[in-house]
């Protein structure tokens, strides 16, 4: 309950939960049809194929840090047979044309190990890596969505002409501004 009890998160009733889930259905079903112009054919049939499935809301569970002291819980959530997951694995495979327009992209780790290997740093400067705590919830949704908003907007003419900036768009600021999951058993 320490994740779940914070203002991150509201608890909805299995009525709220079920009419949500069901209005994002028809939204993205609309937006799909609105612009079916743009998807591939095998795009179309995978939203096709996957919104005529049956989809159960996402479990959030807890896995033990049993390395820390005291003993901690990493917040879960499985996603699989979901409805979000579907469009969420869309944006994955669609993002990936634009990671290389940013300026900091490295391919893997192994170009990373390679530049390293060749970095000089002077005797005044310090190298150091940092890693993040509780990222999803440290990075307000509205504040992410916007700068992918930017992101794009800013790279228009770099990005292919037949890639669906404003659907991506649409469809990501319905993922991130619908996080809903079940703990424990809905009723």
């Amino acid at each position: 309950m320490e994740h779940l009890l914070t203002p991150d998160y509201r608890q909805l009733s299995h009525q709220e939960t079920t009419s949500t889930m069901e209005k994002i259905k028809i939204i993205l079903k609309n937006l799909i049809k609105a612009n079916s112009q743009l998807l591939s054919k095998p795009e179309l049939t995978y939203f096709e194929y996957s919104l005529c499935t049956y989809h159960h809301l996402p479990i959030f569970y807890g896995l033990p840090k049993v390395h820390k002291e005291p003993i901690s819980l990493r917040p879960v959530v499985i996603t699989s047979g979901s409805l979000l997951v579907i469009f969420s694995t869309w944006l994955n495979y669609k993002i990936k044309e634009l990671i290389p327009l940013v300026k900091s992209y490295v391919k893997n780790s192994f170009i990373i190990i390679k530049e390293l290997q060749h970095l000089t740093i002077p005797d005044n400067e310090l190298f150091f890596s940092a890693d993040a705590i509780s990222m999803y919830t440290n990075i307000d949704t509205a504040t992410g969505v916007n700068m992918v908003k930017y992101f794009i907007q800013n790279n228009k003419d770099k990005i292919p002409n037949n890639f669906p900036c404003n659907l991506f768009l649409q469809v990501l600021d319905l993922v991130m501004q619908n996080n809903v999951f079940s703990f424990a058993r809905m009723q």
